[in-house]
């Protein structure tokens, strides 16, 4: 995928996760609203898109689960591309991901060190702060 394809679906993933957010937040002071108020009206409608976003979520959940292997792949073939292109693109939010993925979970690229060929591993690929080069990791 080439670099917009990958910012423009980071976009997305934002402005989608910003849009649940201000749902839930609008929801929550429906429902402190219609209690403080007590509307009967409010809190049908409060109780009604409660009950909506709960079979969203068992249809998202199922929806996770029946297309887990794809979201793993996907998830694979990101990071793969993203330590591929770590000494390349020399893009600075590259290399932060790829180095927070690789210390929080103690890895070194996604199938070894040998994904890094032709160069040194990062120093992501230690797993101490103590070392100044990665020749020098145990």
């Amino acid at each position: 995928k080439q670099w917009y394809q990958r910012r423009v679906a980071v976009g997305t993933f934002f402005f989608f996760t910003l849009f649940i957010g201000l749902f839930v937040l609008t929801l929550g002071l429906l429902g402190v609203f219609g209690s403080i108020t007590q509307s009967p009206k409010m809190m049908n409608v409060y109780v009604g898109l409660i009950v909506v976003v709960l079979i969203l979520e068992l249809v998202l959940l199922v929806g996770s689960l029946v297309s887990k292997k794809k979201i793993i792949g996907t998830a694979k073939d990101g990071f793969e591309d993203y330590v591929g292109e770590y000494y390349q693109d020399l893009d600075a939010n590259i290399q932060k991901a790829v180095d927070a993925i690789q210390s929080s979970l103690e890895c070194c690229g996604f199938n070894g060190q040998s994904d890094y060929s032709g160069h040194l591993p990062p120093l992501s690929c230690c797993n101490s702060d103590d070392y100044d080069d990665f020749s020098q990791c145990p």
